[in-house]
C-alpha cells in the first residue's frame, strides 16, 4: 500500500491474525494490555491472606486469671472380660476441664476458656491445653500447647515463610502453638483444617502434671495458681 492511503485505511486492512495479537499502526492498541501490564494485574490480584482479629490477639496477649475451678469430666471404667479385675480404657476415652477465664484486674472475658484434655486412664500422655474464643456456634482454638504428644509435629507451612523459617522443621515432644506465630499466617490458620500449623518446642523440662500447668500459664499469660489445679481423677486410680 503507497505512503499515500490515510493511517486509518491501513489500520482497517490488518489481517485478522494482527488483531488477536493486539498488533495496530505505530504500534499496540490502547485497548491491547501489555505484557508488563499483565504481569502487574497479576500480582496486583495476589491478596494478602485475611488477618486474625483483633481481639484474637487481644485475649492471648493480656493477662488472664481463672473465674471458676470447675471439675473434670468422667467416664465409666470397665472391668476386662477375662475377670481379671483391670480397667480397660480406649483412646476415646478422654476427659477434659473447661475453666473460664477472665482479665487480671479487670473484667471477666465472655467465652473465652482455658480447657484441658488428657486421657482418662493413661497418665502424662497426649494431654492439651487450649486457649478458646467465641465464635459463631462453637469456639476458635487460638494458641495450644501440646505435652507428652505421640507424634511429633512438622512444620509444613512455617517453610514456606519468612519469618517462620528460623523454626525447625520437626518439633519432637512438648510442644506450643502460639498464637503470635500462627497469625503470621492469617485467619485461616486457626481454622480447620489447618488448626494451628505452626509450633515450636518447649524448651523447659516438663516432669509432672504441674510443670505441665506452669507451662501453660506462662504461656497463656494465666495466672501462676493455675499449677495448682488437680490432674484427672481417674489417674488416682493408675499404678
Amino acid at each position: 500500500m503507497s505512503a499515500g492511503v490515510p493511517d486509518r485505511q491501513r489500520c482497517q486492512t490488518r489481517t485478522e491474525s494482527e488483531r488477536r495479537l493486539g498488533g495496530s499502526c505505530g504500534g499496540l492498541e490502547s485497548g491491547a494490555p501489555s505484557q508488563n501490564a499483565e504481569m502487574s494485574r497479576h500480582r496486583s490480584s495476589k491478596q494478602e491472606p485475611e488477618a486474625a482479629p483483633d481481639a484474637w490477639r487481644r485475649v492471648a496477649e493480656i493477662e488472664k486469671e481463672l473465674l471458676q475451678w470447675p471439675t473434670w469430666s468422667s467416664v465409666a471404667a470397665q472391668e476386662r472380660a477375662d475377670s481379671t479385675d483391670e480397667l480397660s480404657t480406649s483412646a476415646a476415652d478422654t476427659v477434659y476441664v473447661r475453666i473460664p477465664l477472665g482479665e487480671t484486674c479487670g473484667p471477666g472475658l465472655e467465652g473465652v476458656f482455658l480447657r484441658l484434655n488428657a486421657l482418662a486412664y493413661r497418665r502424662e500422655f497426649n494431654v492439651t491445653a487450649t486457649l478458646e474464643f467465641p465464635g459463631g456456634r462453637s469456639w476458635i482454638t487460638i494458641a495450644r500447647v501440646d505435652g507428652w504428644p505421640s507424634a511429633p509435629h512438622v512444620n509444613i507451612r512455617a517453610r514456606g515463610h519468612p519469618a517462620l523459617r528460623r523454626l525447625p522443621a520437626m518439633v519432637e515432644g512438648h510442644h506450643v502453638h502460639r498464637f503470635a506465630d500462627n497469625a503470621r499466617l492469617g485467619r485461616s490458620a486457626f481454622e480447620p483444617p489447618q488448626n494451628l500449623p505452626v509450633a515450636v518446642p518447649v524448651n523447659e523440662s516438663i516432669q509432672s502434671f504441674r510443670d505441665f500447668l506452669r507451662i501453660v500459664a506462662k504461656e497463656f499469660h494465666i495466672a501462676p495458681e493455675l499449677d495448682r489445679f488437680d490432674s484427672p481423677d481417674s489417674w488416682e486410680l493408675l499404678i
